[in-house]
């Protein structure tokens, strides 16, 4: 028997045309084998090696409606650097490309750059 592929989306909506629903649930459709992940999206691709903003640890975000998918992400983001936080089933993934929004809103809009992070105290 195969192995389901972990699938990660990393990807985030932007303009005048975003969708009602979260893009990962297509993603999830097309390839109805594998276990997605919502995971990375809002985190600027400068952070991804070291999980790590203005010498700080930050958080890695994830859904995904599969426990293992969700196990190997946070693997690989404690590996990386990041405090993997799970959110909970991939309905919640709408949540984390607001968070993507949020963040390129924050660095590029606002002017504070790509060296920032969200960080949950917990």
């Amino acid at each position: 028997m195969v192995k389901a592929k972990t699938v990660v989306d990393v990807s985030n909506v932007f303009g005048p045309k975003v969708p009602a629903t979260s893009v990962v649930n297509g993603l999830q459709t097309k390839l109805p084998g594998a276990k997605v992940v919502k995971s990375f999206n809002m985190v600027f691709a400068q952070n991804m090696e070291t999980g790590h903003a203005a010498n700080q640890q930050i958080s890695l975000f994830m859904a995904s409606d599969s426990e293992e998918a969700k196990k190997e992400v946070s693997q690989l983001g404690s590996d990386l650097g990041f405090d993997p936080i799970d959110i909970g089933p991939l309905d919640k993934a709408t949540l984390l490309e607001s968070l993507g929004s949020l963040i390129v809103q924050i660095g590029y809009t606002q002017g504070l750059g790509p060296n920032i992070g969200f960080k949950l105290v917990h």
